[in-house]
This record gives C-alpha cells, sequence and structure tokens, in this order.
C-alpha cells in the first residue's frame, strides 16, 4: 500500500494505492483504493476540538482537511484489517508540513481493493489531554495474533503533526514536556466489533451464502439472562421443509459450538441464511468448520 498524493475533493492528499506482486520483481500498475471522504471532512473539526489546546496554529477554513497518514494491517480469517492512520489537518504549520492530530480507526475489506469503514471512530481511545497518547498515532506494518489475543503495537505522542519540537530552530520552553512511547492495544481474537442486542431481545439475518463443513461455531458473548439461537434458513429467509434451529447458546466464548436440532452437514454446498435470535447478547464473528478444522 504505497501512499502516493493525489487530489481529492479539492486537496492534494495522502492516500493509499494497491500494487501486488507474485514475485517481488513484477508489479502491478497502483490502483487507488483508499481515499477520505465527504463524510471525513464533515468530521474533521470534532476531532480538532479534541486537542484544541495542543495545536500550534489556528484553522484555516480552506486548509482544513482529513487525509491517510499510513495503514497497519491484520490478515483475519475471511478478510483483512486495516488500522487506518487518520490525520486531520488544522492549518499549515509554522515550521513547513501540516498541524493536527492522528487517530487509529478500523476499515475492512475481503479483496483490498474495496473498503468499509463502518464505525469512523478511534480503535484505540485517544488518551487525555496532557497524557502520553493524547496527541497521534502510528501503528506498526501488521498486528499479531498471539494465541487467542490480536496484539497492536503503536507510537502515540503527547503533541501533533505540526508541533515545534519536531521542526524548531529554538528551545519551545517545554523541554521533556514532548514525549512519545509504544502502546500496545490487545483484543480478544476477532472481537473488532459486535452486532448487540438488548435485553428485550434483537433479531438479524445474513445475506445467502454457502458453506463447507458440519458444524457452525460461533464467536459470542451473553448476559446472565441473555441467549442467542441460530435459525438456518433458505436464500430468502423462509423456514427450511425441515427447520433447523438450535439449542440456545449462554456464556462468554470465542468458539461456542451450535447445536442444532437435526443435520447441518446435509445443507453443506446448498444456499441457505442464519437468522440470530439474540437477547441481551453481543455476536462477534461465526464460521462453518468441518472435521479437526480451527481457528
Amino acid at each position: 500500500f504505497p501512499k502516493i498524493g493525489h487530489s481529492i475533493l479539492g486537496h492534494n492528499r495522502g492516500v493509499f494505492w494497491l500494487i501486488t506482486s507474485e514475485d517481488f520483481k513484477t508489479w502491478t500498475e497502483p490502483k487507488l483504493v483508499f481515499t477520505p471522504d465527504r463524510k471525513d471532512d464533515a468530521s474533521s473539526l470534532a476531532r480538532i476540538e479534541e486537542v484544541r489546546p495542543i495545536l500550534d496554529v489556528p484553522d484555516d477554513p480552506e486548509v482544513m482537511r482529513t487525509e491517510f497518514y499510513g495503514i497497519g494491517a491484520y490478515p483475519a480469517e475471511s478478510c483483512t484489517l486495516a488500522f487506518v492512520w487518520v490525520f486531520t489537518i488544522n492549518n499549515n504549520a509554522r515550521y513547513g508540513n501540516q498541524e493536527g492530530p492522528g487517530e487509529l480507526q478500523l476499515a475492512v475489506s475481503r479483496d483490498l481493493e474495496n473498503w468499509k469503514r463502518p464505525f469512523r471512530q478511534p480503535c484505540v481511545p485517544r488518551g487525555d489531554l496532557g497524557e502520553w497518547d493524547c496527541g497521534f498515532f502510528c501503528t506498526q506494518s501488521r498486528a499479531l495474533r498471539v494465541g487467542d489475543e490480536v496484539w497492536l503495537y503503536y507510537t502515540g505522542s503527547n503533541y501533533t503533526h505540526g508541533t515545534p519540537c519536531l521542526y524548531r530552530a529554538e528551545g519551545t520552553g517545554r523541554h521533556s514536556k514532548y514525549t512519545g512511547a509504544i502502546g500496545l492495544a490487545i483484543w480478544d481474537l476477532d472481537r473488532f466489533g459486535s452486532l448487540d442486542a438488548p435485553p428485550e431481545g434483537g433479531v438479524v439475518t445474513t445475506i445467502p451464502m454457502t458453506f463447507e463443513g458440519d458444524r457452525l461455531e460461533m464467536n459470542a458473548r451473553t448476559g446472565e439472562q441473555g441467549s442467542i439461537v441460530v435459525e438456518v434458513l433458505d436464500p430468502a429467509g423462509r423456514p427450511l421443509d425441515k427447520p433447523l434451529k438450535s439449542k440456545p447458546i449462554q456464556g462468554d466464548n470465542l468458539r461456542h459450538l451450535v447445536e442444532f436440532e437435526g443435520d447441518l452437514s446435509a445443507l453443506e454446498g446448498q444456499p441457505v441464511t442464519l437468522r440470530f435470535h439474540m437477547k441481551d447478547a453481543e455476536l462477534f464473528a461465526f464460521a462453518f468448520r468441518g472435521g479437526n478444522e480451527n481457528r
């Protein structure tokens, strides 16, 4: 993912392109795949206000915009996750370059070309003003799976992109008050986001899919009185001729085994939809498995 400047919505911005190679010698032509949009620009001021006291220059509405500064990645089981370094510019810096804060947001893609950013909020919380990670964020090139956890090392600083400590020719008077450090964010495996249901309940139905395997596993957590029941339906969302419904799932497990009152494997290779009946529950992920296959 090389970062190459490109004109987007009237500004030359840092954006990301995709190039691929099978031998690390011959590469495809760069394809633009990762750009900020009007939603990013519309929320620029809100992000700037979070760090207003530590900005070095006042806002210039003609300059204010959002760019992508870098990307850290994580190759998950069925998709690629990106930890996007979102750089919000409030003005040109006094010493060249631009001023503004950075934060980390989550993006997801199944083909590396089409990316979705459903949350557009920090996946690693910004520290309070004065803390070591209140100003700018960067990540390692990729997150790591460590057992049943995902680890992301990142750098945080208590200063912003245009701070004088990065460009000054003279002392600023802050001395060691400008600090940066390495942080570690840890998620339980595949728990980057969830579908949540309140105690009174909720229902979610998937799009049609085909599967391989003989069992369904679910990464989920319920309250003490909560539960999840899975119903297998036809592609149109109608009950099957032989209805297939699971026993209630309860508790907190990365790999709940969904027990059906019927034969799930008989539907292997056929289009189906899944309907999750949830009460006081969080559904993080699900997967069909076969044989000794494990995540």
